[in-house]
């Protein structure tokens, strides 16, 4: 396993932006006790998230399924 590392920068000019988030969600009900849900997500980074080394935009993506009984 990994060691955990603090994602703090050394300096404090490096700015406090984390980012943003854009998402979009779909949710679509088949039948009466059923229904599915398909989101995506995705981040941009800011200035502070960008002083603590590489950090590329990312994506989550989501699909789940409800049913009730």
């Amino acid at each position: 396993m990994a060691p955990c590392h603090s994602l703090a920068p050394a300096l404090r000019t490096s700015g406090d932006f984390v980012g943003q988030e854009t998402d979009i969600r779909l949710v679509w009900q088949v039948c009466k006790n059923f229904d599915t849900d398909l989101a995506h997500a995705h981040f941009f980074p800011g200035s502070f998230v960008n002083a603590t080394g590489a950090s590329p935009q990312s994506d989550f993506v989501q699909i789940a399924g409800t049913l009730r009984f």
